[in-house]
């Protein structure tokens, strides 16, 4: 806390200092200092509690922070006393000090008092707390105690039970928190922070092997090979697949090209009948175009009672902004989750998130819905997250009066992409590098796809079971026949 800070960011009066109301509170989520009287009227709930008036950001418990207004530094949950080098921290991670811990205390924080145990030593220094974390990470091979099954890891900290990150992502959710999936043992909540994957493994440098066709398959063979090439997915699937033959399994075992040649053959035969079994729009024997086969199978991971893990690697959240010309009014409509960003002209290295494209209509019948008026409309697209891996699809697939053609005018793009934009009035800024294409080659009546893939810094070209190494990085970027680009966060 700013220690000249003196006054109260709600009610705007000094600060007082007595043993019973001499503490701020300072939430971390928007820096805002509040005095306890003004914390006493906020609006809380068992999930978090929500600043003043003007402000309206809501914090979790852990993230709130009480402070003596005298020395401006942490001070007991309890009795208020200043707090220095070790002392306890109640369940609910806020700090008491040593002899207010050594019997069962209320905090005064949470919303809902009741006697808890002081469990862990914390260290106060800097006005900050270094806590034990909610979750860690379990590399041995143990049972999870929801599912029963061979697949323990995580160890949740408050409550020490191990669980599967499929049963954690299974459990009930409130806004800003989970249930242990054992809730009828512990009703222990956590935040939401635990459901975050890991951080995904390095990418694999060693070439990629190959994909053999089976008939047809080459729509298969190269999304395939572009999954096989995005870490962030593998382990995802690796983490959530059960061990024991399923459909999950045997999508991990062609992508990690567990299997020989033969057999490799015959499990992505069992791949495609599948996946031709759960959707009827899908037929294995047919020309498929790459992007609706990527869509099928990431369906299928959906709907796999053994997995129903978090596969939202590629999709991305976009709305529709429209702004009416007369009374300036703006209405979001059309909330979308897709799988790949449309692509009609060249990209530029930087794409901006907040108005991906733009469509104005002059005097039509769309009418705004605040004053009527039907003068000029102008709707903007908007991307509202930044996932782990961006698709482009260049739309080839024109309809004319005499039909539909393929487009085979080049579209060009780059190796490095910039997604620019603003979020809570600060500009953002991340970083994408391209990690994958897949190309198609010929006309709508007979056509053939294939793919290139980066491994380390070399790029190779595969084409079902063939593949070699780009001696030319102008060979990943074939303008004329590139259809769907992969990038990836840096």
């Amino acid at each position: 806390m700013d220690k000249k800070k003196t006054k109260c960011d709600s009610c705007g009066e000094h600060f007082c200092y007595n043993k019973t109301e001499g503490y701020a509170v300072v939430f971390k989520s928007c820096k805002h200092t509040l005095c306890s009287r003004c914390y006493t009227d906020l609006t809380k709930t068992v999930d978090g509690v929500e600043c003043s008036r003007s402000c309206r950001k809501k914090s979790s418990y852990p993230d709130l922070l009480k402070i003596n207004c005298a020395s401006g530094k942490i001070c007991c949950m309890v009795c208020n006393d200043c707090l220095e080098g070790w002392c306890k921290e109640f369940d609910c991670h806020h700090p008491v000090c040593n002899n207010c811990s050594q019997m069962p205390r209320s905090c005064k924080l949470c919303p809902q008092p009741s006697e808890q145990t002081c469990k862990r030593p914390v260290f106060i220094k800097d006005q900050s707390i270094t806590r034990e974390r909610f979750a860690t990470d379990i590399d041995e091979d143990v049972r999870c105690q929801d599912c029963k099954q061979q697949k323990g890891e995580i160890k949740l900290c408050l409550c020490d039970h191990v669980v599967c990150r499929s049963c954690l992502a299974k459990a009930e959710k409130h806004e800003l928190s989970v249930e242990c999936p054992l809730s009828s043992l512990c009703r222990m909540r956590y935040p939401l922070d635990v459901l975050k994957s890991p951080k995904t493994k390095e990418r694999d440098t060693s070439p990629p092997f190959g994909m053999p066709s089976v008939g047809l398959t080459c729509y298969a063979s190269c999304i395939l090979q572009v999954l096989s090439s995005t870490p962030s997915f593998v382990t995802l699937l690796a983490q959530n697949a059960p061990k024991k033959e399923s459909f999950s399994d045997l999508l991990l075992a062609i992508l990690k090209n567990r299997s020989e040649v033969k057999d490799k053959e015959q499990d992505i035969i069992h791949l495609l009948v599948f996946l031709e079994s759960i959707d009827g729009t899908f037929d294995r024997f047919s020309q498929n175009d790459c992007a609706s086969f990527l869509h099928v199978l990431l369906d299928a991971l959906d709907r796999d009672e053994q997995t129903q893990g978090d596969f939202d690697v590629f999709f991305v959240d976009m709305i529709d902004e429209i702004e009416c010309s007369t009374c300036m009014c703006k209405e979001h409509a059309d909330f979308q989750r897709v799988l790949g960003i449309q692509l009609r002209t060249n990209m530029s290295e930087n794409l901006d998130k907040d108005n991906l494209s733009e469509e104005i209509f002059e005097k039509g019948s769309l009418k705004c819905f605040k004053c009527q008026s039907n003068e000029k409309l102008v709707k903007k697209t908007k991307m509202l997250s930044c996932p782990p891996v961006l698709v482009f699809q260049i739309q080839r697939i024109v309809e004319t009066g005499k039909g539909f053609f393929k487009r085979t005018d080049p579209v060009e793009f780059s190796f490095d992409l910039k997604v620019v934009g603003r979020e809570d009035e600060k500009r953002v800024e991340v970083d994408y590098k391209l990690y994958a294409a897949v190309y198609h080659s010929g006309d709508l009546e007979a056509g053939h796809y294939y793919s290139a893939v980066r491994r380390g810094s070399d790029w190779y070209i595969c084409d079902n079971e063939h593949i070699w190494k780009c001696r030319d990085a102008k060979e990943v970027l074939k303008f004329e026949d590139a259809y769907m680009l992969f990038y990836e966060q840096n």
